[in-house]
């Protein structure tokens, strides 16, 4: 396993070691018991199925994550999937995460309130997102990383998105504007960052559920931005408790993106 990871381009390492680690942390940080009362917290109480649910889920994205990374390192291709295909790692995601999903609702029903005051931190939050991109950019961060490991600037959706076919862009905006707002939210910050919350406190829940949530994206330029997309994400679950507001933070920061790279 070693020598197959060794043969990866140096970018691959990173992102696989990144990845198994951040997994394993969020792991075993969800393991220990839970130290702060709910009142403490805000958030409802997980239950134990949940816990467990969460643990399988976790294993297994790292897992899936994990093995994607020599899958997309021997590619050489650049010939877009049909539509099938496209629909099928579409809809993959949301039957896979199913479950978890029903769970969420039964259990943490509550997290689902909207309050039009808190709307103002949705664009907060937005706003240090961006604020955070132009930083690593503007710092040279980002240039340097890309020049040390040759890493690719872009995902393959971007990619695909550039091409202007209707077809992917119809699904890319189905995939990353609509389900992967729903099923990470839920996921990343109404699971593991709640549990962790719950046993940790909310500055090792935003840094480890942030730092997973970045590293399964498997691109490691865009890693660095999309760790304190999770970071400020977990704030703004913590502070508005709702998961309401960070779909809704997620699908216009995926919007804005798609459409922004759709038009120049």
């Amino acid at each position: 396993m070693f020598s197959q990871i060794q043969e990866l381009a140096l970018h691959h390492q990173i992102n696989f070691l990144l990845l198994v680690g951040s997994g394993l942390a969020v792991f075993l940080l969800c393991l220990l018991p839970a130290k702060h009362a709910n009142a403490v917290t805000g958030f409802a109480p997980v239950t134990p199925t949940a816990k467990t649910l969460t643990l399988f889920y976790i294993a297994l994205t790292t897992l899936i994550y994990a093995s994607s990374i020599g899958v997309t390192s021997k590619q050489t291709g650049t010939e877009p999937a049909n539509g099938s295909d496209q629909l099928y790692m579409i809809l993959l995601p949301l039957l896979l995460y199913a479950p978890l999903l029903v769970s969420y609702v039964l259990h943490a029903g509550k997290h689902f309130t909207l309050n039009t005051c808190h709307i103002g931190a949705v664009f907060a939050a937005l706003g240090g997102v961006y604020a955070c991109s132009y930083i690593l950019d503007a710092s040279g961060i980002l240039y340097l990383l890309q020049s040390l490991t040759d890493s690719p600037i872009e995902q393959q959706s971007i990619t695909l998105l550039k091409t202007k076919q209707v077809e992917e862009v119809l699904y890319i905006i189905v995939g990353a504007v609509i389900i992967a707002p729903l099923v990470e939210e839920i996921f990343f910050r109404g699971f593991i960052f709640r549990i962790i919350c719950q046993n940790s406190g909310m500055a090792v829940a935003a840094a480890a559920s942030g730092l997973f949530f970045g590293a399964v994206h498997v691109s490691l330029l865009q890693t660095c931005a999309l760790t304190c997309f999770g970071i400020i994400q977990g704030i703004l679950y913590h502070k508005t408790q709702s998961i309401v507001y960070p779909i809704i933070m997620h699908v216009l920061f995926n919007g804005i993106a798609v459409t922004c790279i759709y038009l120049y």
